[in-house]
């Protein structure tokens, strides 16, 4: 990479997440989540039913609701900090929800 190409990266962990403003961690959620809704249409029949009943909890709710749960998640699950933000968010409406795994 030259020196005037900015630094992506492809990965936001829970603790990089908690440190955007307010604004920009709730488009970042609605993101992942129309990406999951994407992602779903594509799975196998044994996968889909947990994606599925992920996704109707989501479905109702606002932007706002959707980061009062994942911040909460993170603020409960320090070890989530270190994880990849996506993995974090389907993990906290997993729980939500009432899956027990995924």
């Amino acid at each position: 990479m030259s020196k005037t190409e900015p630094d992506f990266k492809m990965r936001l962990s829970g603790g990089q997440y908690l440190a955007l403003p307010e604004a920009t961690r709730g488009a970042l959620i609605i993101g992942m989540v129309e990406m999951l809704e994407l992602t779903s249409t594509r799975l196998g029949p044994a996968e889909r039913p947990q994606i599925d009943s992920i996704l109707r909890y989501a479905r109702p709710l606002s932007e706002r609701d959707l980061r009062i749960i994942l911040d909460q998640y993170l603020s409960d699950t320090k070890a989530a900090l270190q994880y990849a933000i996506a993995s974090d968010l389907i993990v906290a409406l997993s729980e939500k929800c009432g899956l027990k795994r995924i």
